[in-house]
């Protein structure tokens, strides 16, 4: 008998099986008490699971619509002598499915993210004033200053985004063994008979997300590090001397 395929419903009743219980027909139409707490359980935790890590499978390369409104005036910084600000000149829309940003380019750009909306220098102001940012320019260190990323040549700004990916056949192994441990821990019912039960889940999960974890890892090109507005903010950073003041240990 040749194995179903995969399915958001297959992988709910992988669940299932690991507690004992019956599989549903349909994940979206079942109305037995699983399935009902299946169906509210599922797209949640399947959207929270791709958040927590940088999933392969779930990477997505996109350039960015400029929003048609310029950014406020707003004078965010600590101590308004700083003479140097890092300035946001532009304001950018994510994409629909984006769940949690991986890198942006240009890389030496600064940008933070406000909703569903990225603000960045990475690109000349066309009118002033622009938006003003959040610490003195220079306080990541001369060696990573925004460059003038005008005319041709200039890297197109955009960024590398973990999707929403909705569609269970593109999911790799190991997430969909995370995924079902998910579910499973969720369904599992706090009785007294099921909690060595969940237990061994909990402990089978933590497993397969720190193999998912470091095989995510090796499958890339290590990244050099950037900072970033909030990296700095927690970090610390000396105002007006341009050199930055490193407190990472």
């Amino acid at each position: 008998m040749p194995a179903p395929g995969i399915s958001d419903t297959s992988i709910v009743n992988q669940a299932l099986v690991r507690l004992g219980q019956l599989p549903i027909a349909d994940l979206n139409s079942d109305a037995t008490p699983q399935g009902v707490a299946a169906c509210l359980l599922y797209y949640d935790m399947r959207d929270t699971l791709l958040r927590k890590l940088r999933w392969n499978f779930a990477r997505r390369f996109a350039t960015l619509a400029t929003l048609p409104l310029a950014p406020l005036n707003l004078a965010l910084t600590p101590d308004p002598d700083y003479v140097g600000q890092v300035i946001y000149t532009v304001a950018y829309q994510l994409p629909q499915d984006f769940l949690r940003l991986s890198a942006v380019s240009p890389y030496d750009s600064h940008w933070r993210i406000v909703g569903n909306t990225l603000y960045t220098d990475a690109v000349p102001a066309a009118t002033l004033p622009p938006l003003v940012g959040l610490q003195p320019l220079g306080a990541d260190g001369t060696d990573n200053q925004p460059t003038n990323n005008t005319g041709a040549g200039a890297p197109t700004p955009g960024i590398e985004y973990i999707a929403q990916v909705t569609d269970p056949t593109l999911f790799e192994p190991l997430f969909k063994r995370v995924l079902t441990l998910d579910l499973a821990q969720a369904l599992c019912q706090t009785g007294t008979g099921l909690m060595e039960l969940k237990k061994m889940l909990i402990q089978e999960r933590e497993a397969d997300f720190s193999e998912a974890r470091a095989i995510e890892g090796m499958e890339q090109w290590p990244e050099q590090m950037y900072d970033t507005v909030m990296v700095d903010v927690r970090m610390g950073y000396s105002a007006g001397t341009g050199t930055g003041n490193s407190m990472l240990t």
